[in-house]
């Protein structure tokens, strides 16, 4: 198949998946049944089981799929601040794919180009949709959206965690390889390791505000780290955390309030009888952190069913944004299928 064409809807590719067994002897069908059930029980359910409403009624909402199908899991998606329409995504079997119309048709990118890294969030820049910045080794850079890529810089490989552009400035980047966070102030073309910030990049933070001094975070497994703008030194800043790793990290800020809001989460334990550790969130630009607590997470401490992913749930992803940093999404391993053990 082209790399560059569109991929099917997952129906049709259902449906070209049966009639290849209908066409092959009987000692190789198993086998196919077994590559079929890899194409995925939701794509079946999506081709076989279709909306059925009485006459006169409108149809209820469903789930449709978006383009993209077959490809494995899906990882680390970014989405255009220039123009949300595009975004792009890696898969665990070996592709990367960009979509023009917010999700509506995918584009495989080109092996030859760029291979997936489901270990390093790409980055759009802020004012040119065309241009964007990946993880395949080192560093590379597309600037026909997606199409073709080249060599930039000369970060080690092993990229990890996300590559980030200064929303303000976008010369100024931020990403994370192997132990340690590199910064550029040349759109990618030279880099400089960052005295300070070790361990597993995880995210980064750059403030679109700050009076009077714009920070810039930096996030790894060891801890979290601040700058500001025009500045090379980074100050650890987990005040409140509990000791141990981290997990993840989320910022957002307010221009109109000059408010910036970070979030994080630790790992959650049993520690005399109460859960420690989950989502902290701090409003002091990391000073302090407090931990989020509340209706809706999942404070099991024990497996509810022989599913369960684990006594005590664990968040390990959490999410926000500029335009609301006052809601954070948080995502946790279950301890149980059915709700409320679930989430």
């Amino acid at each position: 198949m082209d790399s560059r064409e569109k991929i099917e809807p997952a129906g049709e590719r259902v449906a070209m998946a049966a009639r290849s067994i209908a066409a092959e002897p009987p000692e190789v069908e198993m086998s196919i049944v077994q590559r079929l059930a890899a194409v995925g029980t939701a794509a079946i359910l999506l081709a076989l089981a279709p909306a059925t409403v009485q006459s006169g009624q409108r149809p209820a909402r469903q789930w449709e799929p978006v383009g993209l199908s077959g490809g494995g899991a899906m990882f680390t998606p970014a989405i255009s601040p220039a123009d949300p329409n595009r975004m792009m995504l890696n898969c665990d079997m070996s592709a990367a794919y960009v979509t023009r119309d917010a999700g509506r048709h995918w584009t495989m990118i080109d092996h030859d180009q760029l291979r997936s890294s489901t270990r390093c969030k790409p980055a759009f820049h802020p004012t040119d949709p065309n241009t964007i910045f990946a993880a395949d080794g080192g560093l590379k850079v597309s600037h026909d959206g997606g199409l073709h890529w080249a060599n930039i810089g000369n970060l080690p490989g092993n990229l990890t965690g996300a590559i980030a552009i200064d929303p303000l400035q976008p010369a100024n980047m931020l990403a994370g390889a192997g132990s340690a966070v590199y910064r550029s102030t040349d759109s990618g073309q030279a880099w400089s390791k960052c005295e300070g910030p070790h361990g597993t990049p995880l995210a980064f933070f750059i403030a679109r505000t700050g009076r009077p001094e714009r920070p810039l975070f930096a996030a790894t497994s060891e801890g979290i780290w601040r700058s500001v703008e025009g500045s090379e030194r980074w100050d650890p800043v987990r005040a409140g955390l509990p000791d141990g790793p981290i997990l993840d990290f989320a910022g957002g800020c307010s221009a109109a309030r000059n408010a910036i809001t970070l979030y994080c989460s630790t790992p959650t334990e049993l520690r005399d009888g109460k859960l420690s550790g989950g989502i902290f969130r701090s409003t002091d630009r990391g000073a302090s952190w407090q931990p989020v607590e509340g209706a809706g997470l999942n404070r099991d401490t024990a497996k509810y069913d022989e599913w369960a992913m684990g006594p005590i749930a664990q968040y390990r992803h959490v999410a926000t944004s500029d335009a609301r940093p006052e809601t954070v999404y948080a995502f946790n391993t279950n301890t149980g299928v059915p709700p409320p053990h679930h989430a």
